[in-house]
């Protein structure tokens, strides 16, 4: 049995048998505490910066990576149509039925990117939405719904997306066609 397989099956079975309330603090962190996250995110907007264009640049910077990550998963779940633990280990303690893939993890990879945004805005706040991004992860390990590889999957997908959209954001000359190069300069050239 691989270091993921064993990870999960003593997380679920050991760990998640040991009382009921533990089983709620795990939905709790795995179903709940992302939309807290997000809403967070949203605040943190609104309390860090005072114009609204300040806020509009971080709040698209945000939805941009989330979004990218998202779409980054769906593309190597095409390739990488790995099934959940709860599919493959016969979890004992199901708390909650996901249906996708599972590598790598949609949760992982949105909210990593989402903290990675934040971080790069402000540093102490970005490292308190990446402790939540792992929280999120580590319970959907717990719950049996992700490998631990598939949530450090995500964080990787998650960090190099939200570097990406940043540098994007902050260097929005690299978009734009250059005049010099435009289609109708090169006609003038004899091209």
């Amino acid at each position: 049995m691989s270091f993921d397989h064993s990870l999960v099956f003593w997380l679920n079975f050991d760990v998640l048998g040991m009382s009921t309330s533990l089983n709620s603090t795990v939905v709790f962190f795995a179903v709940y505490f992302p939309y807290v996250v997000a809403l967070l995110f949203v605040f943190f907007a609104f309390r860090q910066w005072p114009l609204a264009y300040q806020r509009l640049v971080l709040v698209a910077e945000g939805i941009s990576a989330g979004i990218a990550a998202r779409i980054g998963v769906e593309i190597i779940r095409l390739f990488i149509p790995r099934l959940r633990p709860l599919v493959v280990d016969h979890i004992a303690h199901v708390l909650f039925i996901e249906t996708s893939y599972s590598f790598p993890s949609g949760h992982a990879s949105f909210f990593f990117a989402l903290s990675t945004i934040v971080y790069f805005y402000n540093k102490r706040w970005g490292f308190w939405f990446f402790i939540a991004s792992a929280s999120i992860g580590f319970a959907r390990v717990v719950a049996g719904v992700h490998y631990p590889t598939d949530i450090l999957g995500g964080m990787i997908l998650g960090i190099a997306v939200g570097w990406g959209i940043h540098w994007c954001f902050k260097n929005p000359q690299v978009f734009k066609v250059r005049k010099e190069l435009s289609p109708s300069s090169l006609g003038k050239r004899g091209w």
